[in-house]
């Protein structure tokens, strides 16, 4: 119950590779690659996670916490020469109070090739390690989501 800027889609496993790949674990995925897009959660409780999809597209992202100072985080790591689901902890040891977390696409993106080179890994196709797709599949909060 998260909401979501106007860019993001639900992908379906019937017509979307990423999503058909992935459904087993991640039954449904959402999907925004514009910089700028967001997805806030309002929640009660002491922590939020989530599950996405890291790989040669992925973005890095601005988290929000409570109108905080964002956190930077990239969602490509020295594996991310293939797509993979990984998990964030978002935020954690919370006090049991409402929370807002916003998380946004940023536009400038991840050092991809030092990134691969930590696993003696190069960039076969530029083409492909490109863009800045977010792939979303689960949120975990331990608490209660908030309307």
């Amino acid at each position: 119950r998260a909401t979501l800027s106007a860019g993001w889609r639900k992908l379906d496993p019937v017509t979307h590779p990423m999503a058909s790949e992935f459904e087993e674990k991640l039954p449904e995925l959402w999907m925004a690659e514009r910089p700028g897009e967001s997805m806030t959660v309002r929640f009660k409780g002491t922590s939020l996670l989530l599950y996405d999809v890291m790989g040669p597209d992925a973005p890095r992202i601005a988290v929000t916490v409570d109108g905080g100072e964002p956190e930077i985080v990239s969602r490509f790591n020295q594996w991310s020469d293939i797509h993979h689901v990984y998990y964030l902890v978002v935020a954690t040891d919370l006090l049991d109070t409402a929370h807002t977390v916003r998380l946004e696409i940023l536009p400038e993106q991840p050092d991809r090739a030092a990134i691969l080179a930590q696993r003696g890994v190069t960039i076969d196709d530029p083409e492909r390690f490109g863009g800045t797709r977010w792939y979303v599949g689960d949120l975990l909060v331990t608490g209660e989501v908030l309307d």
